[in-house]
């Protein structure tokens, strides 16, 4: 792993405690896998790389980006109230 590997760091900080992402699988494909790794400059592309090592050759896709914003969004939802949802005005 190069380039800015605290983004790596922490969105697997965020899958590991995914309810929906088996942490034996992610381990696997994350070893079998690292040269899929590539440097990142936002946390947003590092749950793109992740998700697409894990969802490989899986029968059902985990979407952890999804998962992450859903959580991010309960845990700021006071932010969102008084300041507004920054995702939905990009959209």
């Amino acid at each position: 792993m190069q380039g800015h590997n605290e983004y790596y760091y922490e969105a697997l900080a965020f899958c590991f405690e995914d309810p929906e992402i088996d942490n034996d699988r992610l381990v696997e494909k994350m070893t079998q896998l690292q040269g899929n790794l590539y440097p990142v400059t936002t946390i947003l592309q590092a749950f793109d790389v992740l998700e697409e090592i894990y969802n490989n050759r899986a029968r059902k896709r985990v979407y952890i980006k999804t998962n992450y914003r859903k959580a991010m969004d309960d845990k700021y939802s006071w932010y969102n109230t008084r300041y507004g949802n920054k995702y939905e005005e990009e959209n």
